[in-house]
């Protein structure tokens, strides 16, 4: 196109003219992804020709790290572990209710689980999780024998109404949702911010510049942030700076600490972070 914007979210905010089209191409591209079976292999976010050694499964290493120690379902139910994304998509949900409903101890309440608010979608969802499972009518959205052009179309309109992009005039209709993440950056004891690559536009939506200030808690208000940068970019380790510790320097060390918070770097991939640098 002849504006070139890199970001499909940015060139949609600001052709909003163009928004119902656009997120309806974004439906479209998920549904099919949905159904061929993409968002189940070991990491969705990666092509099929770059499919990683099974160490890069980060939803693994997650879900194993969220139930270790819980002894019953209560213990899980409990635990206060949220999920804050800017996806579209609920591969994340589906990993974590398919380990869940396949261990004999969590089974009953994989959907209880889900259901109480553990993952908020920023910017909306493809589908309601788990109450509309990947194994609905959507799901045949690639069937070209059983379904006509008009009823994939259909289906990803509907789909579609869901999503929101970065729009001044959309962001009133998630306010609940971004209420809710500002509430849980803001109280939460220990942020993993995984892949995440400090948007601005994302950054200044959660208010993480007070969320995540490191430099003015006090004594009760301990935290710890740790986030990925895989390759150190500049560019991430600045913006960690600015938000985290109010420098304008552009290396974050691998770790920095403040009175009681901190703040940790990993530039491993998601899964190594976890496993070698974070835990």
């Amino acid at each position: 196109m002849a504006t070139n914007t890199p970001v499909i979210d940015t060139f949609l905010g600001q052709n909003p003219d163009l928004s119902d089209i656009g997120k309806l191409l974004i439906a479209v591209t998920i549904l099919e992804a949905e159904a061929k079976g993409l968002l189940r292999s070991r990491n969705p976010n990666r092509p099929a020709t770059e499919q990683p050694k099974p160490d890069d499964d980060w939803c693994r290493f997650v879900v194993h790290r969220m139930t270790n120690g819980c002894c019953d379902t209560r213990d899980l139910l409990a635990s206060d572990v949220h999920f804050v994304t800017f996806n579209y998509d609920i591969s994340l949900e589906y990993r974590i209710y398919e380990a869940l409903s396949n261990t004999q101890l969590f089974s009953s309440i994989a959907e209880d689980f889900l259901e109480s608010g553990r993952v908020i979608h920023v910017y909306g969802s493809i589908r309601d999780y788990p109450k509309d499972k990947i194994d609905n009518p959507y799901a045949k959205f690639a069937d070209r024998d059983n379904r006509t052009i008009k009823e994939n179309l259909d289906a990803a309109y509907e789909s579609s109404q869901r999503l929101r992009t970065i729009s001044p005039g959309e962001k009133a209709d998630g306010a609940h949702q971004i209420r809710r993440a500002k509430q849980l950056l803001d109280s939460a004891d220990e942020v993993y911010l995984l892949g995440f690559g400090f948007d601005e536009n994302n950054c200044d939506l959660l208010d993480m510049d007070k969320n995540c200030d490191l430099t003015n808690r006090t004594a009760e208000q301990e935290k710890s942030l740790y986030f990925t940068n895989m390759g150190n970019h500049p560019n991430i380790n600045r913006a960690a700076s600015r938000l985290f510790l109010k420098t304008r320097s552009d290396l974050v060390g691998d770790h920095a600490v403040r009175n009681n918070a901190s703040c940790q770097k990993s530039v491993r991939n998601v899964y190594d972070a976890l496993q070698k640098d974070f835990f």
